[in-house]
């Protein structure tokens, strides 16, 4: 994925992170993590154990990213017409795990070329490469065929662009270390 080789990871002011990548890795991350939470009612275990997250984590990144997409596309929030909640929410759910909840929050701006800088928690950054497992084996866990096209129709991408890009998340998170 030639998106991996544009991105690139420092530190910030504050202990935070700053990631410069494509905003289409952006957008990826966002879906595989949105797609992925149906596994935490599949089996809140075995998506523990992958990723390191409870489901009020999850809740609470999912909301925090969108409100990011949001921001980034411009566009307005909405009533969804299936909950008649506001969407995305103005503030990120809480998780009830206060060393979750008192990370700051992720802030992003749009870059030239279609590039999106977030500053981030390490420890945010550093669960990202676990949501793209999650994705990869809760959708394909045996990369088969019949698996890999249903994994391009959601994604858009093949399961190897997702490996590609698990990897180079896991390699920013060592660079820091």
């Amino acid at each position: 994925m030639a998106e991996c080789l544009e991105m690139e990871v420092s530190w910030a002011p504050n202990g935070k992170v700053r990631l410069v990548l494509p905003l289409s890795n952006f957008l990826l991350l966002n879906w595989a993590l949105w797609t992925t939470g149906a596994a935490l009612e599949w089996d809140e275990k075995w998506f523990r154990e992958l990723t390191g997250l409870s489901p009020a984590q999850v809740r609470a990144l999912n909301d925090e990213l969108t409100i990011v997409r949001f921001a980034l596309e411009g566009s307005l929030r909405f009533i969804s017409a299936v909950s008649g909640e506001l969407r995305p929410p103005l503030e990120p759910s809480k998780s009830g795990i206060a060393a979750w909840d008192d990370l700051p929050k992720i802030e992003a701006e749009n870059l030239p070329g279609s590039m999106v800088a977030l500053t981030l928690a390490l420890e945010k950054l550093a669960v990202f490469p676990e949501l793209l497992e999650a994705s990869l084996v809760y959708v394909a866990p045996y990369r088969s065929a019949p698996e890999e096209r249903n994994f391009r129709m959601r994604f858009q991408a093949s399961t190897k662009e997702f490996e590609e890009l698990r990897d180079e998340f896991r390699l920013l998170c060592r660079e820091l270390r």
